[in-house]
């Protein structure tokens, strides 16, 4: 018997077979030499990176190459394979997020997820707007920026890897969960996998119909035809998700702005007492965005910018629009940017960077995010400029 770090052992039970033992159990590799083992530990030790000795682990395991840790690999090899799995995962991960706060990750894992994503290819693979890698980071960025728990951030960055009822190009396959899971922890891999497999939208119009948000409610796993009841805390979670999904990549061909977040606005309204932390974008009551409300605020932003619009006509539909929608900033900065170096421009662009850090991404895609925030800071830097011009001048 050969002991290794963290308490985990290695023992040769035939010349192709080998028993582990840790403090997760014990399992019996049937098929794997313990050689191979041996190598591993022997490269792990000297030189913290494997190399070929990892490869040769992994291909005798069936699994992906994962973490340069043993500990990560040990929950991965414990797990059965495949089909077999995802029944106690979807029960343990509902009952992890009904029972208390989701569970923490860190940076590490974040960046060991994204080198994953990124030999698997998301990189290269198309989506709506931009490529599939820079829409899961696009998601988790956002829900980083509504200071969403790390699990609930995490299943963002994962949300589609394993395809889903309207994307149906799967980066991972459903056998590699466990290998995602060692790094995303169960909650944010279950989570990912919950939001991959059910029929969401009907599961949000009747979210939307409800009085609140309080109940389990209903949900099938539209590959098996399997029921689930969800429980108001993962309603939350994936609803929360969802939304943050949308405003990602919700506009036109040409990145204009589009129609289409005012429901899952709503429906993470309802389950606002189920999360930890609220999106600053969710109103309920009177002050939850209404489908109407939300196409016409789109039809005024257009108008404003057709480049035959006087400027007072431009003017009041950028004020229309943000009226209509209050949730959005860039018909705000559009509208300070007209307004010189004025106090009432100051303010304006000040509500409309607010609005669009609390929306977490651009509405009107054709300029990016951060070119949104620089264009409201150049108007915030005039103003206050041309203040300090003016008090010199009266001095």
């Amino acid at each position: 018997m050969r002991v290794i770090a963290q308490d985990v052992r290695l023992e040769a039970v035939t010349p192709r077979s080998t028993r582990l033992s840790c403090e997760f159990g014990e399992l019996e590799l049937s098929g794997v030499a313990p050689p191979v083992l041996e190598a591993f530990f022997d490269d792990l030790e000297r030189s913290r990176d494997p190399g070929g000795a990892r490869g040769r682990l992994c291909d005798a395991l069936g699994v992906e190459p994962g973490r340069q840790v043993f500990e990560a690999l040990v929950p991965l090899v414990l797990a059965d394979a495949g089909e077999g799995l995802l029944g106690s995962w979807d029960r343990s991960v509902t009952t992890l997020l009904e029972g208390g706060p989701s569970l923490a990750r860190g940076p590490a894992e974040t960046l060991e997820l994204l080198r994953l994503l990124t030999r698997q290819g998301a990189g290269a693979m198309p989506h709506a707007v931009d490529g599939f890698k820079d829409h899961l980071v696009g998601v988790w960025r956002i829900l980083v920026r509504w200071g969403q728990p790390p699990a609930i951030a995490t299943a963002g960055l994962l949300h589609s890897i394993y395809a889903t009822a309207s994307f149906h190009r799967p980066l991972l396959s459903l056998r590699q969960r466990r290998t995602v899971a060692s790094l995303a922890g169960e909650v944010a891999e279950g989570l990912a996998y919950l939001f991959c497999t059910l029929d969401r939208f009907p599961l949000w119009a009747r979210l939307d119909r409800a009085h609140d948000g309080s109940a389990q409610a209903p949900a099938v796993n539209f590959r098996t035809g399997r029921r689930w009841s969800l429980g108001p805390r993962t309603q939350a979670a994936l609803a929360v998700i969802e939304l943050a999904n949308l405003i990602e990549q919700r506009c036109d061909e040409h990145g204009a702005p589009a129609a289409g977040i005012a429901q899952m606005c709503r429906v993470v309204g309802r389950l606002a007492e189920h999360l930890d932390v609220v999106p600053p974008i969710v109103g309920r009551g009177a002050a939850a965005l209404r489908d109407a409300d939300e196409v016409a605020a789109v039809a005024r932003y257009d108008a404003a910018l057709d480049p035959s619009a006087t400027q007072p006509r431009r003017q009041r539909a950028l004020v229309a629009a943000a009226r209509l929608n209050p949730w959005v900033g860039e018909p705000l900065i559009v509208l300070a940017e007209s307004g010189g170096n004025s106090p009432t421009a100051r303010r304006v662009a000040r509500a409309g960077l607010r609005r669009l850090e609390a929306w977490g991404d651009a509405w009107d895609k054709r300029t990016p995010f951060e070119a949104w925030q620089q264009r409201a800071y150049r108007v915030l830097h005039r103003a206050n400029h041309g203040e300090y011009e003016q008090s010199e001048q009266s001095e």
